[in-house]
């Protein structure tokens, strides 16, 4: 072997044992130098306000690698804000731009993995002070503590796998207020540097994929809990994707009513997906507004239902839905939403009755577009629309469309068909709720167009039917009484008319002055009620 062969491998063995010494004295002496430093600096950037423990500490400096395990953090009592517990299996960071950290203070990195965090948090009891709390993106209060203790960091990406939460309100009754497991999120691109101070995202990242699991939120009022299976939601795609979404009641039938004190509708709601496509990802992570291109809702199961026993509601208000869309808090533009497959079943429980009646509108299909409270989208002529397709009782065809006019009189347009059906399936709504049982009857077809303002509606109907013969029924039977057959054949005899159509085919108008604290659904069915009752002559 050469002279100076043997200088460079003696010199490459003097570097191997020299890192290989620093090395070992790392991991043997300095690692807890080291780990007692992060604590003090995390501290510090916390304001010492929560108590970090870490049980292993593992630098290596060939590899450029850092492993923490054992994690536990929790808030000191003696500290304000929310009380938060955490503990983590593993932090592991790859990538460590040593020589930039130790002469520019700049942090560079290449991984981050977070694997199996769980997390609890109880918030402060929300004061009911009217005064409001200026709102800090997460990305500005993040920046703040990282510039506390380098000037910059880089990390290319950020994985957390296996995340469970568990987030509480102090002054609520439910617990957990929301919760989810097994959970994870990629953050690609995080940059934090002194012009972050002013960085206007939510998130500092350039993409970003969550994958939420067993999603369960439970609302304030304990009223209902909120379940999903899935949450998928990625800035490269700009798309959200929720699986089998379901509401569900926390009370059966006469305890939800009986629980809130008064009437209110009960809301059961299956809905196997609910998929937002072309979402404006920077405006969404701007916390601006909500802007997608289309929203699909497939395979929603709702059913609804009102006991009537219980006393009325206070007399609010109601809001048309033009103020709701208003009244949403954020600007919101949403071109389209569609809806497939779909079932509605409305319910309702008059008192003195054995059994509710209710309405079916099975296989529903609708398109609901150009639902924005922008009021410059107003100004270009988007005017939101519903047109729905289903079929009642699961046996005619209704076809409707409704314009919500967006200016000061929040006035609607209504209109719609509905195909020739037996009204005999009718009865399972007017039997229990109008006390009127439809012998025989068929309809031929049905068409109306109706305008509604916020204080009356007007319009017209045209039904064309035959055969129709009617019975009235006492309250809370299933059967006429002797007075009520007097009164049906009276009815059927010299009121009702029978027949509608062929060339004596004639229309009825709609004319019904609205209740203002009874729900827009009875404004429209009370509006075509009126025509209804005034074709068949009742």
């Amino acid at each position: 072997m050469k002279r100076y062969q043997k200088i460079v491998v003696g010199v490459l063995i003097s570097a191997i044992v020299l890192i290989g010494s620093i090395q070992i004295y790392i991991s043997f002496f300095l690692d807890e130098q080291l780990k007692e430093t992060a604590v003090e600096r995390f501290h510090e950037a916390t304001d010492d306000a929560y108590e970090l423990e870490i049980k292993d500490f593992d630098l290596q400096i060939l590899g450029r690698q850092l492993s923490l395990s054992g994690i536990q953090l929790s808030k000191k009592e003696a500290s304000s804000g929310s009380d938060i517990q955490l503990t983590l299996d593993e932090f592991n960071v790859s990538g460590i731009g040593v020589i930039k950290l130790l002469l520019q203070h700049e942090l560079s990195l290449n991984n981050i993995e977070i694997i199996n965090p769980d997390i609890y948090v109880t918030a402060p009891k929300k004061e009911s002070s009217t005064q409001k709390t200026p709102w800090h993106r997460p990305s500005q209060q993040l920046s703040k503590m990282v510039l506390k203790v380098v000037d910059q960091i880089s990390v290319p990406n950020l994985n957390i796998t296996g995340l469970s939460l568990y987030y509480n309100r102090a002054n609520l009754p439910v617990a957990p207020l929301l919760s989810l497991s097994n959970s994870d999120i990629k953050l690609h691109n995080i940059t934090i540097d002194s012009t972050s101070l002013k960085d206007e995202r939510v998130i500092p990242a350039d993409d970003i994929t969550i994958a939420f699991r067993n999603v369960q939120f439970q609302t304030p009022n304990e009223l209902y809990k909120i379940t999903t299976g899935d949450v998928d939601f990625s800035t490269t795609d700009s798309q959200l994707v929720l699986r089998e979404f379901s509401l569900i009641p926390q009370f059966d039938k006469q305890a939800f009513s009986d629980n809130v004190g008064h009437q209110i509708d009960r809301l059961n709601m299956d809905i196997k997906e609910i998929k937002w496509d072309g979402i404006d990802i920077e405006m969404l992570n701007k916390a601006e507004s909500i802007t997608t291109r289309l929203i699909n809702i497939t395979n929603a199961d709702i059913n609804i239902y009102r006991d009537k026993r219980p006393p009325e509601s206070p007399k609010k208000y109601k809001p048309l839905p033009q103020e709701m869309i208003r009244d949403i808090p954020f600007p919101t533009t949403i071109d389209s939403i569609h809806i497939s497959n779909s079932n509605i079943r409305y319910t309702e429980r008059k008192p003195n009755t054995e059994k509710a009646g209710y309405i079916e509108f099975a296989h529903l299909s609708a398109d609901f577009t150009d639902l924005t409270n922008v009021e410059a989208h107003w100004d270009n002529g988007r005017t939101p629309t519903l047109h729905a397709t289903t079929n009642v009782m699961n046996k005619g065809q209704l076809e409707a469309q409704f314009t919500f006019m967006m200016t000061s009189d929040n006035r609607q347009e209504i209109k719609g068909s509905l195909q020739s059906m037996d009204m005999q399936p009718l009865n399972d709504a007017l039997e229990p709720i109008a006390f009127v049982r439809i012998e025989e009857g068929n309809i031929l077809g049905l068409d109306f167009e109706m305008n509604l303002s916020a204080k009356n509606a007007g319009g017209s109907l045209t039904l064309e039917y035959e055969n129709l013969k009617i019975s009235l029924l006492d309250e809370g039977l299933s059967e006429e009484s002797f007075g009520n057959k007097a009164k049906s054949f009276v009815a059927n005899t010299f009121k009702l008319k029978s027949d509608n159509k062929n060339d004596d085919l004639r229309s009825a108008k709609v004319d019904f002055e609205r209740v203002e604290h009874k729900s827009v659904f009875n404004y429209w069915w009370k509006s075509l009620l009126s025509g209804l009752k005034s074709s068949i002559g009742l």
